[in-house]
């Protein structure tokens, strides 16, 4: 989103991919190593949480691919952000019952605790990895507009008969600003606008 390079954004989805591939490794690991009904159960919910989350993320990165900047945007800050958010959460009580659970059981092998916190623990950092990468994508996908309109402001800026205005073309009053730059003249006006909209 960041960044309109295509090899970069083809190699930062790479990246992702690869991640996610690794995270799964791990949570078959703790499949094979959680096996008590509480654990279990929450494993699932993790498992299915973790599902939820990578279906947005995929769909994010098919917005991604196709260019389609602002409706990735907007999903980015919606739908994978709160399936992120339930994600985070199964991960953090799964870790709470496993720190619990090796605490008050002493016939638990406090090497079985350790390997699964250590494996949730790597999910979790290699989860807000790829939310940070999404960050940086997300923040270059919006400033680089902002830096070309700028660009072309400063271009403009010595010609009598040019106003950039740069507004949310959902919030501005059309009328009161053609009447306040264009009074009394005929008025055509083209944009570039997202799909949604």
């Amino acid at each position: 989103l960041l960044n309109q390079d295509k090899k970069f954004r083809d190699d930062e989805l790479t990246r992702i991919a690869e991640s996610r591939k690794k995270i799964g490794e791990l949570i078959d690991l703790l499949h094979k190593s959680i096996t008590e009904p509480k654990g279990a159960a929450l494993l699932k919910e993790l498992s299915a949480a973790r599902a939820a989350f990578v279906k947005t993320t995929e769909e994010l990165m098919a917005l991604v691919r196709a260019d389609q900047t602002d409706a990735a945007t907007h999903m980015l800050f919606a739908e994978v952000r709160d399936s992120q958010g339930n994600y985070f959460k199964a991960i953090e009580e799964l870790i709470q019952y496993k720190t619990k659970e090796s605490q008050n059981e002493a016939g638990v092998s406090a090497d079985e605790a350790a390997t699964s916190i250590k494996i949730i623990t790597g999910i979790l950092i290699a989860s807000m990895v790829l939310s940070v990468l999404m960050a940086v994508i997300t923040v270059r996908s919006i400033t680089n507009p902002v830096g070309k309109a700028s660009a072309l402001a400063e271009t403009m800026a010595g010609v009598d008969n040019f106003k950039l205005v740069l507004q949310d073309v959902l919030k501005v009053d059309l009328r009161a600003l053609i009447e306040e730059e264009f009074p009394g003249m005929p008025v055509a006006v083209c944009a570039n606008l997202p799909y949604y909209i």
